[in-house]
């Protein structure tokens, strides 16, 4: 252990035994983790998360530590968790979408892929990703402009849900709307996927992210907001907007 890493080890046990009930833990169980110190580092996120279950960074922490340990469902059992703790969890989406990777679920890996686009556009491995597994996904689109198919939701029994397929297809659509900053096309499958799913979690946390994320003047936001009072403007949708012409040139 060199220098560096002893004093930072030193200074997170040392904040931990004054208070084990603080959010420390994370930082702490995952200098032990790089260490390679791993029942060690387990104990201490395991007894954090006790205190703090709703944190997103501890089930991260966890996570990567379940990876070097060799339990890769546990791995991405507790990314999914993180994501689902905190939406805007750039690193989250990430190990989440490796971890489908290593799963080889890869429409659910570009899903996550995709995600984590949309909140940092310029995440270039991240946009690497995207373009190779788009091609693997490339049944779900009819073109590379993602013209919308029209999705039958009609089942047999009119009193039914329609298959789960569809979900899957309508969110996966709604993600290769989103990283094109395609707000409206988006909106309008997932509104779509609602009326017949109802507030499924994945719909709910893609409506909720366009709503954060698109300006006053949209008509998506005049829509879908007459609860909410404030709109947070996602300044990096013009990165986006810039990196995408770049990907269609490339196309060319």
């Amino acid at each position: 252990m060199d220098q560096a890493t002893a004093e930072t080890i030193d200074k997170y046990q040392a904040e931990y035994n004054k208070n084990p009930r603080s959010k420390v833990f994370a930082p702490l169980a995952d200098a032990y983790r790089k260490m390679g110190q791993l029942n060690q580092a387990i104990v201490i996120v395991k007894n954090g998360l006790k205190f703090h279950k709703d944190f997103s960074g501890g089930h991260v922490v966890l996570g990567r530590i379940y990876e070097e340990m060799g339990h890769e469902d546990k791995a991405l059992e507790a990314f999914l968790k993180a994501t689902q703790l905190d939406q805007n969890n750039i690193l989250a989406h990430k190990l989440l979408a490796e971890s489908y990777l290593k799963a080889r679920e890869i429409k659910k890996a570009l899903s996550s892929y995709k995600m984590v686009l949309f909140l940092r556009p310029t995440d270039k491995s991240s946009l690497d990703k995207v373009q190779k597994l788009e091609s693997l996904t490339a049944e779900e689109f009819e073109d590379d402009s993602f013209k919308i198919k029209k999705i039958n939701y009609n089942t047999t029994n009119g009193n039914q849900k329609p298959p789960n397929r569809l979900l899957e297809r309508a969110i996966s659509l709604a993600d290769a709307f989103l990283v094109r900053s395609e707000f409206e096309k988006s909106f309008k499958v997932l509104t779509e996927a609602r009326s017949h799913f109802g507030d499924h979690p994945e719909v709910i946390k893609r409506l909720k992210l366009i709503d954060e994320n698109i300006e006053d003047s949209s008509p998506i936001k005049e829509h879908n907001v007459k609860s909410r009072q404030t709109v947070y403007v996602n300044e990096n949708i013009n990165y986006l907007h810039d990196i995408l012409k770049q990907i269609d040139k490339r196309k060319r």
